[in-house]
């Protein structure tokens, strides 16, 4: 029989029943509030006293014992069940990323990269910039072998004289020396990626241009693509003095390196 609450009256075919807890049921040592509500017409409060036991015995109410003692009955056999349900719930909810914990890692990632993105561009055009260097020392030491080595009209050698006369390296591997030695037209004092360093792409981001005429030469490194590739322009002659220019090409009035 349902219990009567002051100047409301309820039918079988209009009873709701809804039980929400507002304190943990399943711990021992707690004092929950039970809320039973008929309908949403009738509420009953029902106060549990301390529980003496996992199995909660020896609990009283206040009030409503029937009614009341028959709903708590009911709530401590889903206890369990609404426990694990709540756990899981909060377990689920500790899965993976925010979505404001992953933008705040895409930000930090774009600063790193802001960061080092242009020291790296800067890193790279002072190891071409090394590089272009490098390969004017060896242009300048394969001249002066040339000319103390070849009796030409022009004294110097041409990038295809100081390799392999255009064929890529061939005349001058192992076998090919023992079958002809070098001469002045594939003296083969560089290799071929100096040979051909005067052709895009050129080597390690610099053009070479090498000039042989009246017993001397002339030889300019420059920058493929200027600002990123390297900054400095290079120039060196017989001279063997090896002189830059930061805005230009340079040329025999720049200051030496």
């Amino acid at each position: 029989m349902l219990p009567r609450h002051s100047g409301v009256a309820t039918t079988i075919a209009t009873i709701r029943l809804t039980i929400s807890v507002t304190s943990c049921v399943t711990k021992i040592g707690i004092l929950p509030f039970l809320t039973v509500e008929i309908g949403l017409l009738c509420k009953y409060n029902c106060l549990a006293t301390y529980a003496e036991s996992m199995n909660y015995s020896n609990i009283a109410f206040e009030q409503h014992y029937g009614p009341c003692s028959a709903f708590v009955e009911g709530v401590r056999a889903l206890a369990p069940t609404i426990s694990r349900r709540m756990n899981t719930k909060m377990r689920n909810k500790q899965k993976g990323f925010s979505l404001i914990e992953l933008l705040i890692v895409v930000a930090i990632i774009l600063i790193i990269a802001a960061i080092a993105i242009p020291n790296l561009i800067r890193s790279k055009m002072a190891a071409n910039e090394a590089s272009a260097v490098a390969t004017l020392r060896t242009i300048n030491t394969s001249e002066v072998v040339y000319s103390s080595t070849y009796n030409t009209a022009n004294v110097f050698g041409t990038l295809a004289e100081l390799g392999s006369a255009g064929t890529a390296g061939a005349t001058c591997t192992p076998a090919a020396l023992q079958a002809a030695p070098p001469t002045a037209a594939n003296s083969c004092l560089i290799d071929n990626a100096l040979e051909v360093a005067n052709a895009a792409p050129g080597k390690s981001g610099y053009l070479l241009t090498l000039a042989v005429a009246n017993a001397a030469y002339t030889g300019n490194n420059d920058p493929t693509a200027p600002g990123s590739s390297g900054t400095r322009h290079f120039f060196t002659d017989q001279s063997l003095v090896i002189r830059q220019n930061a805005a230009a090409k340079a040329a025999a009035g720049d200051p030496p390196i």
